[in-house]
């Protein structure tokens, strides 16, 4: 199965003052977006040893910066629903055995990111 990472950051390489994300905080410029994704990769790699990651962002730029960031790495991204009550992201975080789940705000417990 062919991956959709090499035609995003292709796209993104060849133009990387180009708006890419536009939310309701900012615009992100390709650049941005490529240069922490290769941050979070970098951290996700140290911290993260199951194959899944688990990732609760709102829609915006971190999104997808997260998602190529676990993308480039080889690893599964696993979105989780921040409408859902802490038992139900337990629920979700436990199925699919994911140590780490990058979101913003304070950590604790397997929340390493």
């Amino acid at each position: 199965m062919a991956s959709m990472l090499w035609p995003i950051l292709r796209r993104a390489l060849s133009d990387l003052q180009r708006v890419a994300v536009v939310d309701d905080q900012r615009s992100w410029r390709n650049i941005e977006l490529i240069g922490g994704a290769f941050y979070l990769a970098e951290q996700i790699e140290k911290q993260c040893a199951t194959p899944h990651v688990a990732i609760m962002l709102p829609t915006g730029g971190a999104f997808p910066m997260a998602l190529i960031a676990v993308w480039m790495l080889g690893r599964v991204a696993v979105p989780i629903n921040y409408l859902l009550s802490e038992s139900e992201r337990q629920y979700v975080l436990d199925d699919c055995e994911a140590d780490t789940l990058i979101k913003i705000g304070r950590a604790s417990g397997r929340e390493r990111v």
